[in-house]
């Protein structure tokens, strides 16, 4: 990959490597990429061939296109473009693509989740603000784990409550 943005950070794993006894290798898998055409084009972690040839079946993505993004709508941009994310059945995130005009901003969102290691429900039930267009990264996520309360023991107390 030869992107200036992580050229930066590998020149800096060298320094830091030399200047502190360290063993970075000054690779990742983490980086965003970003087209920067109209709309913008980004994306982080796996493409979604390279997900489902490494997760088959055991993986989920979620899409959501503009349309259902309401600050796309607010900004009359909502013809082209959606949301992408992909996890394992862990909810671990591996890979996102985002098409919209910010996508180039919204993509790292999604890498520091990555790369903080935080799961698509937890980036589900954190906060954004509303109307934005990372709003639509906490909806998609939420679903998982609205989702996830309606399998398990949680899932079997809720079905037998509602009966009551």
């Amino acid at each position: 990959q030869q992107f200036t943005h992580y050229a930066g950070w590998q020149a800096f794993m060298a320094v830091r490597n030399f200047v502190l006894p360290s063993s970075s290798k000054g690779v990742t898998e983490i980086v965003p990429r970003v087209t920067f055409t109209d709309p913008e084009i980004a994306a982080v972690g796996m493409t979604e061939a390279e997900f489902r040839d490494r997760y088959g079946e055991e993986g989920r993505g979620l899409t959501r296109y503009l349309p259902h993004v309401d600050r796309a709508v607010c900004e009359r941009e909502e013809d082209d473009g959606f949301f992408k994310i992909m996890f394992t059945k862990n909810y671990k995130i591996r890979g996102a693509t985002i098409v919209c005009q910010r996508a180039g901003e919204i993509i790292n969102e999604v890498a520091l989740a990555m790369k903080a290691g935080i799961k698509v429900t937890d980036l589900g039930a954190t906060i954004h603000a509303y109307p934005s267009f990372s709003f639509a990264l906490q909806q998609m996520c939420s679903e998982v784990a609205i989702e996830g309360l309606f399998h398990g023991v949680t899932g079997k107390l809720i079905k037998l409550l509602k009966k009551v």
